[in-house]
Parts: C-alpha cells; structure tokens; sequence
C-alpha cells in the first residue's frame, strides 16, 4: 500500500520508490523526483483510505488524520500546481507550460490532476476562475484535436499546450465543470473529445499511446452517461 517504502527498479520503477520524503515533508521536492509523484501519491493516500482493513488501521488513522490532497503543491497566489524546493520554496524561473519537474506534462495540466478532491480544488481555485481557465484550455486545444504531442518525460521546452487527452492526467478534465457548476460544457466537450480526438477508421484511432485499454475505455463510455 501507500505507506510502504519500495525499491526503484532500473527501467521500471515504483510509484511508491519516494513515499518516506512524501510522508515527511507532504510533498516530493524537485530535488528527488517529478512534482507529479505529490499528485500521484495524494490519490494512493485515497485509495488506501477507501479500502483500509483492521489489518491497516493504524495507517488508516494516520492517513485520515493526516490528507494530502494537492494543497501543499498549490501555489496560493497563482493558484496553479507547481513544482516545490526542499526548502519549501516554489521553483525559480516557473513556466506555467514547461514540462520541467513534472513527467509527461505540465504545471497547467497537473493542476486538475486532484480526481479523489475536486471540490477542494474548486474552492482552493474559486468557481469562476476555476470554469475560465478550463474552458480557456479546452477552446486552445481544440485545434490541437485535444491531443499534447510535444511531452516525452520531462521536457524543459515550454510548449504552450493545454488539455492533452492522451496521457492520465487530463482524461478527467471535461467532467470537471459538472463540480464548478457548468455541467453544459463537460456535455460540450466531452462529445468534441469524441469527434476530434478519436476516429473510426483504418488510418487513424486516437491521437496517443493506448495505456491499458483507458483511452479505448474513455471511448465506449458514453459522455453522457458520464455527466449525470
């Protein structure tokens, strides 16, 4: 579970490799790892909390007591996820589209990557504003079918892309107005994801690497099923 330390495995990997810094500081420095690991391992605290056994009621406690949820990476001024020191300090010279110190993505991407706590991420960011720089993201990348090509890992260049489909951390993204009070644009969007992003012919399927079935599963799952 999310409380273990793990082992870093050459050209694999564990999600869990950097858990004792995580747990010590609340969030994982840009000296250690990727500032995508503190969103990564905020969602593992949730998914430990909902599936605790008697086994693992000391964790439970200290986990339930102890949230992680995204806040700490937050930039109260800016409000955007950013990348944080060891210090405490945000990252100097931060770009909101650069890739550094994320993996596969960026500082606007990452920042609606809270999928276990968006309505606390609508009230750390405000409704209105919260609504504005969605839709700004989705109406920039449509001529982009959706699709943020440019991330490899981290990719320092900041290229001024928005909603990417194609990778976990924004598949999420055109539901998010149904917790902001906007649930005609998750209806707008969610159906321009269905006709621009994906395709039904020979030549061309989706415009991404296929993890697992998620973005063939995002397909057969009716939008509208999904923004009741």
């Amino acid at each position: 579970m999310g409380m273990e330390q793990g082992k870093r495995i050459p050209g694999n990997g564990l999600s869990v490799w950097n858990v004792w810094i995580y747990i010590t500081l609340g969030y994982v420095p840009l000296e250690v790892d990727a500032a995508s690991r503190t969103l990564d391992y905020a969602y593992t605290d949730f998914c430990c909390l909902i599936s605790q056994s008697n086994e693992q009621e000391a964790d439970y406690e200290f986990l339930r007591n102890d949230p992680k949820t995204g806040k700490i990476s937050f930039h109260p001024e800016l409000k955007w996820q950013m990348p944080k020191e060891k210090s405490g300090r945000w990252i100097k010279d931060w770009e909101l589209f650069s890739g550094k110190s994320w993996i596969e993505g960026n500082s606007w991407q990452y920042t609606w990557y809270v999928p276990h706590d968006i309505t606390g991420l609508v009230n750390l960011m405000g409704k209105e504003l919260f609504s504005t720089r969605l839709e700004e993201g989705f109406e920039r990348s449509v001529k982009h079918n959706f699709a943020a090509h440019a991330f490899d890992r981290h990719q320092d260049v900041a290229f001024e892309y928005y909603v990417n489909h194609g990778n976990e951390g924004n598949m999420q993204a055109s539901f998010l107005f149904n917790y902001s009070g906007k649930p005609w644009l998750t209806q707008k969007y969610s159906r321009a994801i269905l006709d621009k992003y994906y395709g039904n012919t020979p030549y061309h399927g989706w415009e991404g690497d296929e993890d697992e079935g998620q973005m063939g599963g995002w397909f057969v799952m009716p939008p509208w099923v999904c923004s009741k």
